[in-house]
């Protein structure tokens, strides 16, 4: 992820918002049944990340590029682990921009379940694009 922000001096409420986040992360990766094991977290800012979640992945499944349903769904539940911590311990209006990225990769993830994958049970087995 980086070399470690050197010199920043971040408030215990910082740390403690991030250790949160961060253990929303672990825990919903800890719990999901097809999902990567979680091999490191830190709250160490590094680069352009605030913390850090770290799984290993299943060296099968990233070899072979092959992932389940339940792998990709678990992979969006784990991304808003973060925020759902946050929202648990701040509440919803205290809620930071500490998980946009998580975002992004849920979004994403969901976006390539249903318009490339098939993996969408409204829409059906085929993949669709922006022009259809």
């Amino acid at each position: 992820m980086g070399l470690e922000k050197k010199g920043s001096n971040f408030s215990a409420q910082r740390k403690k918002i991030v250790a949160y986040h961060e253990a929303g992360h672990a825990l919903l990766g800890a719990i999901m049944d097809d999902y990567d094991v979680v091999s490191k977290v830190s709250i160490v800012p590094r680069g352009n990340a605030g913390g850090l979640t770290h799984f290993t992945p299943n060296e099968e499944a990233a070899e072979s590029g092959l992932y389940s349903r339940s792998y990709l769904r678990d992979r969006i539940c784990v991304c808003m682990g973060g925020r759902i911590a946050e929202e648990i311990i701040s509440g919803k209006d205290k809620v930071t921009s500490g998980a946009s990225n998580d975002f992004e990769v849920a979004t994403n993830t969901a976006k390539m379940m249903i318009e490339e994958l098939g993996m969408s049970n409204a829409i059906g087995p085929r993949a669709i694009g922006n022009s259809q």
